[in-house]
């Protein structure tokens, strides 16, 4: 049995051969990792590069073409064999050709096996198992928005259903057009608002008939993921074709933005690129979307005059529950978790009339007054709200409020 993997690198300057032949006789190394699935792995001399013009810049590149052959002596079944070679040959040849700064061409994997009882005869025969492999990505298959998936997945998001039809529409578009149209989507406004919530429903909802291990919604710890880690990271899974199809980054605002410049580009055309002194410049076509979240739209807004800010074409508002919604929202919670409907009604009384007599504004944050039903029957004699009361930073409002509110 044989296998042919087809590599191109596309650089600005000229690599040197040595090193570069000798990183090629690794990356083939990788196929003889397990002696004992009896495959080698040898490769060809690198050619002289041709030149070309890089699509994004217009400069004059090299692009240099290689090719790494794995056989195997001991294969009897071609079928067995391929899904080996998959297992565990490919993927691994996959992931360091990407550190080093190569590409698998889109036809670049032929297999090839001795057909029994003719000598020296070959014939091509499919990778038919890719997809099990996720080297072929399964085709998302978007779920109706309908009235069940709704009740069964946004349940307890309130106030939220133009937002869900609006991201949900844009997915559409997404689906429909073969990742031509990608609409990123930004949920704005003040904390405690249900964005990071409603884009984890989506995860669900999305993901609920998806193969294992295939995911379609990816979140990303930006303040913990440097520049480069990010590319590689988005890299690694473009090569791989693993990429999902959105990519989620959670108070977009609250990090080294710089980090983030990789996406301008995959934002924008469609592409990851990673430019350094050892690689030159690599590309790889990423069609994913980017959904965030963003507390502070102005830090957004000024950044690079507005680079990130512009890539999402929809900028969606989140307002805080008004008295009446969080009123309904605390008696949800109550009920959901067999409380004292009461304890409801002495923690909306004291969020918005006591605190308001007492340091001349409402209790705003969502959290904090969720936070009040901590107090449970103690909300109903007032020994609570005086605890909090006594441990308020009172800063800049008057403590006579404060003392006049506990005495009443």
């Amino acid at each position: 049995m044989r296998w042919e993997i087809l590599l191109q690198r596309q650089t600005k300057n000229r690599l040197n051969s040595e090193i570069t032949q000798r990183k090629l006789r690794t990356l083939a190394g990788l196929a003889e990792q397990n002696p004992t699935l009896g495959f080698e792995g040898s490769v060809s001399k690198m050619r002289e590069p041709q030149r070309g013009v890089d699509a994004e810049s217009s400069e004059e590149v090299y692009i240099y073409k290689s090719r790494i052959v794995v056989t195997n002596a001991q294969a009897s079944d071609p079928a067995t064999a391929d899904a080996s070679f998959r297992r565990h040959v490919l993927e691994s040849i996959q992931k360091q050709a990407a550190v080093d700064g190569w590409t698998i061409r889109a036809d670049g994997i032929v297999a090839t096996h001795q057909i029994s009882g003719v000598t020296g005869s070959e014939v091509d025969i499919p990778l038919t198992a890719l997809m099990d492999e996720g080297i072929a990505r399964p085709a998302f298959n978007l779920p109706e928005l309908h009235d069940d998936a709704n009740r069964r997945f946004f349940a307890g998001v309130y106030e939220r259903e133009p937002h869900i039809r609006m991201i949900h529409d844009a997915m559409r578009a997404y689906v429909r057009s073969g990742g031509e149209q990608r609409s990123h989507v930004l949920l704005e406004g003040k904390p405690a608002c249900a964005k990071t919530i409603l884009f984890e429903r989506f995860k669900k909802f999305y993901e609920q008939d998806a193969p294992d291990g295939i995911e379609r919604v990816a979140f990303i710890d930006g303040p913990t993921m440097s520049k480069a880690g990010l590319e590689n990271w988005l890299l690694e899974l473009a090569v791989a074709n693993k990429l999902p199809e959105v990519i989620c980054i959670e108070e977009i605002e609250k990090q080294h933005m710089d980090n983030l410049l990789t996406l301008l580009s995959v934002m924008g055309s469609g592409y990851i690129m990673k430019t350094n002194a050892r690689i030159g410049r690599m590309k790889q076509l990423a069609k994913c979307v980017i959904w965030a979240t963003c507390n502070d739209k102005q830090l957004l807004k000024d950044f690079r005059d507005g680079a990130l800010w512009s890539r999402f074409t929809h900028k969606l508002h989140c307002r805080r529950p008004s008295r009446e919604l969080m009123t309904r929202i605390i008696r949800d919670k109550v009920a959901n978790t067999n409380g004292d409907p009461r304890w409801a009604e002495a923690a909306i009384e004291f969020a918005y009339d006591g605190m308001t007599a007492a340091v001349g504004q409402p209790m705003l944050d969502p959290r904090a007054i969720l936070g009040l039903l901590d107090g449970a029957e103690r909300l109903l004699d007032g020994s609570y709200q005086a605890d909090y009361l006594a441990t308020f930073s009172i800063g800049c409002v008057e403590e006579e409020g404060i003392n006049r509110l506990m005495a009443s």
